[in-house]
C-alpha cells in the first residue's frame, strides 16, 4: 500500500491545520444559512472571540442581515467566487475567496478565505499617482508641440489683421480661424487637466443622443461608416462636463475607425438604467444612462484586454496609449462606470454608465437663461492685468457696472467701501491663485463674512477641489473655466441674476 492510502484522519487533520496556520488569510466555514461552523485561529485572534454557531455577517461585519455583497447563490451552484469588499466594521479592504464544500449527506457549506489588502490598495494608489505624473509629463511634451502649432496659426492670423488693407471677408475669415485655434488650444488644456486631481467639473445638462449625433456626423461625414443610434424618447439627461464627454465619444469613434479601416457599422445604444444595489456594478445606487458603443472590427485579445486602460500601453504603431486611459479617467471623475467586452474578429463593445444625479462635489452651470435686462454691480479680482481688462470690457458690454482688483486685499477693501456707500456688489468674479497677495480662497471667506448675500463665480483654469474646503463649502455658485468667451461669461452672470 502506498503512502497516500496510509494517511489516516489524524494525519489529514494535522496537514489541514498546518495549511490553515501557514496561510496569510483569515479562514472560516459557514453553513448555507450563514451560521459559522469553523473559524481559523488567526481569524479568532483578529475578531477577539470564537464566533462558531453565530451568523457570519454579525461576527465579521457587525451587520444585522446578510452582507449585500454576498455571492452564496453562485457558490452553492458550484462556482468559486472572488471579489473585494470594504468592511463597514473596520473600514478596511479585503479580498475574498468563496468556495463550496460538499458533504456526504448532500448538504453544502462554504469556505471563505479573506486577505487584508488595505496596504496593497494604498500601494496601488501610490503607483497610480506615479503613473499619472508620467502620463502628464508625456502629454505635456506632446502638447507643447501642438501648442506651438496652434499659436503659430493664432498669431499669424492676428498679424494679418494688422495689415493696412484688409477686406471685410478676409477680416471675418482671419478672426474665425484665430478663434478656432483658441478653441483647439482650450480642448488640449482640458485634456491635460482631466488628469489633474481635484479639478472641479463644470457640469451642465447634456442630452447624450443629441451630442452623439453631432459628433458622429462631424467625424464620420463622407467616410464609409454607418452609425446606428438607438435611444428611448424619454432618455434622461445627464449632468456632465460636456467637453469631457465629447472627448470620450471622439476617442471611442476614433478607436472604432481604426479597428475597421475599410469601413463598417457602429452601433450605439442609450438606455435609462436604475441601480439599486452597490454591489451590482460596484456603483452608487441611483439613476444612470447606459451608453453601449459597439464596433465590428478585429477585436481585442484577452491578454491585451486586461491592459487597455493602462497609461502608455498601446498595440498601435503610432499610438500613445492615452485614448482609453483618458476615457477611463473622465468616466471615474463623473462617478461613472466603464466596462469593455471583446471577441477576436467579431468586434469590441464599450459599456459606460453615467449618473444623472447631481453630485455634491460639482457646481452646475444651468442652461442659458433668457436675455436678462437687469443691471447689477460686479467686482472682478485677478492678478493678471490682461484678464482684468478683458473681463471688465465683457461685463461693461453686458450693461453692468464693474470695478477691478489685482488681489484679495484690494477686493476686500472695495467690498467694504461699497457697503458703506450703500451700493454693494451683487457678484464677485475671482481667480483662485494670486502670485503675490491674498488669493481666491481667503477672499471668498472674507467676502461672505462682510457681504453674506454676494454671489461667487470662480474663474480659473485650475483649482483644488474647493467643495472639500471648509472655507468654501456652500459659498461658491459657479465655476467658470478659463479661457472663456463673452457668451460663456454672460451665461454664468445671467444664471445669478
Amino acid at each position: 500500500m502506498d503512502r497516500k492510502n496510509k494517511i489516516n484522519y489524524y494525519e489529514l487533520e494535522e496537514i489541514f491545520k498546518a495549511i490553515v496556520n501557514s496561510s496569510d488569510g483569515f479562514i472560516y466555514v459557514c453553513s448555507k444559512d450563514h451560521i459559522i461552523e469553523y473559524m481559523s485561529p488567526k481569524l479568532i485572534d483578529r475578531i477577539g472571540y470564537d464566533g462558531t454557531g453565530k451568523p457570519c455577517y454579525k461576527v465579521l461585519h457587525e451587520l444585522e442581515d446578510i452582507c449585500p455583497w454576498c455571492k452564496d447563490t453562485k457558490v452553492f451552484e458550484g462556482e468559486t467566487q472572488y471579489w473585494e469588499i470594504k468592511s463597514p466594521k473596520d473600514n478596511k479592504w479585503y479580498k475574498v475567496l468563496n468556495s463550496p464544500i460538499y458533504h456526504k449527506d448532500g448538504s453544502f457549506s462554504k469556505l471563505m478565505i479573506i486577505n487584508d489588502i488595505t496596504e496593497k490598495k494604498k500601494e496601488n494608489a501610490a503607483d497610480e499617482k506615479n503613473d499619472r505624473l508620467k502620463l502628464l509629463s508625456l502629454m505635456a511634451s506632446g502638447m507643447a508641440h501642438d501648442f506651438n502649432n496652434l499659436l503659430t496659426g493664432i498669431l499669424g492670423y492676428i498679424s494679418l489683421l494688422k495689415l493696412p488693407v484688409v477686406s471685410f471677408d478676409d477680416f471675418k475669415k482671419y478672426i474665425e480661424n484665430a478663434e478656432e485655434g483658441c478653441k483647439k488650444a482650450r480642448r488640449l488644456v482640458n485634456q491635460l487637466l482631466a488628469f489633474s486631481k481635484g479639478m472641479p467639473l463644470t457640469k451642465e445638462k447634456v442630452n447624450l443622443k443629441i451630442l452623439i449625433e453631432e459628433i458622429t456626423n462631424f467625424i464620420l461625414s463622407g467616410k464609409p461608416y454607418n452609425c446606428d443610434i438607438t435611444s428611448p424618447d424619454d432618455l434622461w439627461e445627464i449632468f456632465a462636463d460636456k467637453i469631457q464627454i465629447e472627448q470620450i465619444l471622439q476617442n471611442l469613434i476614433i478607436n472604432a475607425v481604426q479597428a475597421m479601416p475599410r469601413g463598417g457599422n457602429i452601433v450605439i445604444t442609450l438606455e435609462n438604467i436604475q441601480i439599486t444595489n452597490y454591489y451590482e456594478l460596484n456603483a452608487n445606487p441611483g439613476n444612470y444612462v447606459r451608453l453601449t458603443f459597439k464596433d465590428f472590427g478585429k477585436g481585442i485579445s484577452k491578454s491585451v484586454l486586461e491592459r487597455i486602460f493602462d497609461p502608455f500601453f498601446t498595440t498601435k504603431k503610432d499610438g500613445s496609449g492615452l485614448g482609453l486611459a483618458i476615457i477611463q479617467e473622465i468616466v471615474k471623475k463623473h462617478d461613472g462606470i466603464i466596462k469593455v467586452e471583446s471577441e477576436l474578429n467579431k468586434g469590441t463593445q464599450f459599456i459606460i454608465y453615467l449618473p444623472i444625479s447631481i453630485q455634491s462635489n460639482t457646481l452646475i452651470l444651468e442652461d442659458f437663461l433668457p436675455e436678462n435686462t437687469k443691471t447689477t454691480k460686479i467686482l472682478i479680482m485677478d492678478d493678471d492685468p490682461m484678464i482684468l481688462s478683458l473681463c471688465k470690457e465683457m461685463i461693461m458690454k453686458m450693461g453692468h457696472k464693474t470695478e477691478t482688483a489685482k488681489d484679495g486685499k484690494k477686493a476686500e477693501e472695495l467690498i467694504k467701501s461699497a457697503i458703506e456707500k450703500k451700493d454693494p456688489f451683487e457678484i464677485l468674479i475671482t481667480d483662485m491663485i494670486v502670485v503675490d497677495g491674498i488669493g481666491g480662497v481667503e477672499l471668498i471667506k472674507k467676502a461672505k463674512q462682510i457681504a453674506p448675500d454676494i454671489k461667487i463665480i470662480i474663474a480659473s483654469a485650475y483649482c483644488e477641489d474647493f467643495n472639500n474646503d471648509d472655507n468654501l463649502r456652500g459659498k461658491v455658485n459657479i465655476f467658470l473655466k478659463k479661457p472663456y468667451t463673452f457668451d460663456e461669461l454672460k451665461k454664468a452672470v445671467n444664471n445669478l441674476l
